[in-house]
């Protein structure tokens, strides 16, 4: 569940992410790779749209390829190369020539084809061909954890391909990926061939304090956008709402969201609807939200 970012929000997150972006100390200036990670329910996907949605802004955006853990197609390995490369041919008009023409080639071969020869032919190749003096451009590949099918095998050597795009590339090739903690994709960027050129953000590590400011921020916002009636005059009587909603989710976006959502439905309900959440415990909380 990808949650609406907030403008005024992750100030000091994407302060930092902009540091790596820039490349703004001499330590970042080779970390062609940043790697976001994050428990479930943090906002990585959020963070990871706002991004590609601020270099769309500034002329630099790529491509983005996202995983979901229960969607085919978007479950596997199978189509990353060929999905980054297509939108590189429609956002870059310096690839694109240089991508189309390594497009007929490769459907010589037929559409599936292995991944080392999808990323050699769709994006290696036409990376490589692009002037060293044109400027970055940057790919976004969301939730690497929701990859499902043989994650062992061939996430590791997707990592592979995709990291070895920046040394094929002349020019500067940025890649921002995210994903829930996981041995094996953090193993595979740990190898001592790329090590140097990514540099990690953890979401997990950010002060308690910055992260419950900004979800009481998104939580207010929303309250605020309940549609008119009794309902929502109703939660003028109820003291710190956002606060205490916020303390229930545990950091965790995705559940404050879920329960805005939650109040969002029966506007006329929703002040015994905040008092079914605000009963009982955060592990009570997450539990009336986790059917929803």
């Amino acid at each position: 569940m990808k949650c609406e970012f907030r403008e005024g929000t992750r100030v000091e997150l994407f302060n930092e992410i902009n540091q790596w972006a820039r490349r703004r100390t001499p330590e970042l200036s080779e970390k062609a790779v940043c790697l976001l990670t994050g428990k479930r329910g943090t906002g990585k996907s959020t963070i990871a749209s706002e991004f590609a949605r601020r270099r769309h802004e500034k002329k630099d955006y790529g491509a983005w390829f996202f995983f979901v853990r229960d969607v085919e197609d978007l479950n596997s390995t199978r189509l990353v190369f060929p999905t980054l490369a297509h939108q590189l041919a429609q956002s870059q008009h310096a690839l694109r020539p240089h991508i189309v023409c390594a497009a007929r080639e490769y459907l010589k071969g037929g559409k599936d084809q292995r991944m080392a020869i999808q990323a050699q032919s769709l994006v290696h190749g036409p990376v490589h061909k692009v002037s060293s003096t044109h400027p970055p451009v940057f790919l976004v590949v969301d939730a690497l954890d929701e990859c499902a099918k043989d994650m062992d095998t061939l996430v590791p050597k997707m990592l592979d391909l995709l990291v070895e795009s920046v040394g094929k590339a002349r020019f500067p090739l940025r890649i921002f990926m995210t994903s829930c903690p996981n041995t094996v994709i953090e193993a595979a960027l740990a190898a001592a061939q790329w090590a140097p050129l990514v540099h990690t953000i953890s979401l997990d590590s950010l002060p308690p304090e910055d992260i419950r400011r900004d979800m009481v921020a998104v939580t207010n916002d929303r309250l605020t956008k309940l549609p008119p009636g009794p309902g929502r005059a109703s939660l003028e009587q109820v003291p710190d709402v956002a606060t205490r909603l916020v303390a229930r989710a545990e950091g965790q976006f995705v559940y404050a969201e879920t329960a805005l959502d939650f109040l969002n439905d029966y506007p006329r309900f929703v002040h015994d609807r905040v008092d079914t959440l605000l009963s009982g415990g955060s592990s009570t909380f997450a539990a009336k939200l986790g059917p929803l």
